[in-house]
């Protein structure tokens, strides 16, 4: 009886658990990391799988899993710590201590400091739409999701404290949610047409529950075309967005480049409307690339203050170069709206085929974190990796090292 328990367990373990019972050199970590940064900068909470083959692509690596992951990143110590749950679709309040995911048709929100996990059944709502992750305010008590069937999607909200859902959005195909720190303020995406060729951001104000757009220009017209991805600041003041409309510059100013979808900010206070993606030469468009609009494909971030924005562009004049035939095709840039400063974050990376770098950015503007399948380091063979930049220091560090290629134990490696 004991021989045959232990060829079954060699068994399970070399047949179910290839990767706890294989050499590294047969398995690879896969996935999209989706990095979330603290604000403070601190931790890197981002997701990784492990692939049996050391071959496998994108596709693969859902068809060939046997394990995965959402890890702990101290930026400090450089320590990494297993959180009790595997998925890449998932968002992190401000302090990284309350963490949001989607599971079937249920909302999980996991508590780092207690170690609970609230589970909500959002099924009566129409579940999760497919594309939209959850996303939750920078206090970790409220938290959107977009519900229901493309054709009649809308965005619903969580209460923490009441256990309550509400339908906050009556514009069809809400979708994309972003919220302030206090949840007060929702900023979204709406489309009157299901190809999306007429998409606009809309900010609401939950504490006298009025919805205005902000995809306008400085005085106040609507832009008259694509406005999508938007993110909102801490207070709620700003709100960062693509946009393919020519008409939110003044009159005098050059079109974008065709297909070109800009980077906008949004001054809800004083209702101004300003292009970040500028040519370094001319401050006119850069002509930077039509990326994505699925809410999963992040291209930009905003600060809890909303002084710095960094965005991904694939422009070659944003900041000076000696040689544009020879620039980066693919990059990050942070903006600095105080003093309308522009640096590159990354360098030398390859084309990343119009997938959104899913940046993430610290309160302070230091610290960005983001996704490339570049090999910034000479030891990274994996497909999508996260990176942090340290603007201070102007040093790039590799964040998602192989980590355990033991799924019994979760032992570091």
């Amino acid at each position: 009886r004991f021989v045959m328990r232990y060829l079954f367990g060699f068994l399970v373990c070399c047949g179910f658990v290839a990767v706890a019972c294989s050499s590294p050199n047969n398995a690879r970590e896969c996935g999209q990391p989706n990095p979330k940064l603290t604000a403070d900068g601190s931790e890197v909470i981002y997701y990784r799988a492990i692939c049996v083959d050391e071959e496998c692509g994108w596709s693969d690596c859902n068809t060939r899993l046997v394990d995965s992951y959402v890890l702990v990143y101290n930026v400090e110590t450089q320590a990494r710590t297993r959180l009790p749950f595997g998925t890449s679709e998932f968002d992190v309040s401000a302090n990284g201590e309350v963490i949001v995911y989607a599971d079937d048709s249920l909302l999980e929100i996991y508590d780092r400091g207690s170690g609970m996990t609230t589970k909500v059944d959002v099924g009566e709502f129409g579940g999760f739409r497919g594309d939209t992750s959850p996303r939750i305010s920078g206090d970790g008590q409220v938290v959107a999701f977009t519900g229901g069937d493309w054709q009649s999607s809308g965005i619903f909200l969580y209460d923490r404290a009441t256990e309550q859902i509400e339908l906050s959005t009556t514009q069809p195909r809400a979708t994309e949610p972003s919220l302030s720190t206090d949840g007060r303020f929702l900023a979204y995406q709406t489309s009157r047409d299901l190809e999306m060729d007429d998409t606009a951001i809309h900010v609401l104000d939950r504490a006298g529950g009025q919805s205005t757009l902000v995809s306008v220009n400085s005085d106040g017209e609507p832009a008259n075309g694509r406005s999508f991805e938007p993110f909102i600041s801490g207070d709620g003041r700003f709100v960062v967005f693509r946009s393919s409309a020519t008409d939110l510059l003044a009159p005098s100013s050059s079109l974008p480049k065709p297909e070109g979808a800009e980077v906008y900010l949004h001054d809800r206070e004083t209702g101004t409307t300003s292009l970040l993606s500028t040519a370094a030469d001319s401050g006119e468009p850069s002509g930077t690339a039509n990326w994505t609009i699925s809410a999963s494909d992040r291209s930009h971030a905003i600060s809890i203050d909303g002084q710095f924005v960094v965005y991904q562009s694939n422009a070659d004049d944003i900041v000076p170069v000696e040689d544009p035939a020879s620039a980066p095709d693919n990059n990050l840039y942070r903006h600095d709206a105080e003093t309308g400063h522009t640096i590159r974050v990354s360098s030398l990376l390859e084309p990343f085929n119009g997938r959104g770098m899913y940046p993430t950015i610290s309160d302070d503007g230091r610290f960005i974190a983001f996704v490339t399948h570049s090999n910034l380091d000479p030891d990274d063979v994996d497909y999508d990796d996260a990176y942090l930049h340290d603007v201070r220091s102007g040093e790039t560090s590799w964040v998602s090292r192989r980590w355990s290629w033991s799924i019994s134990t979760g032992s570091e490696s």
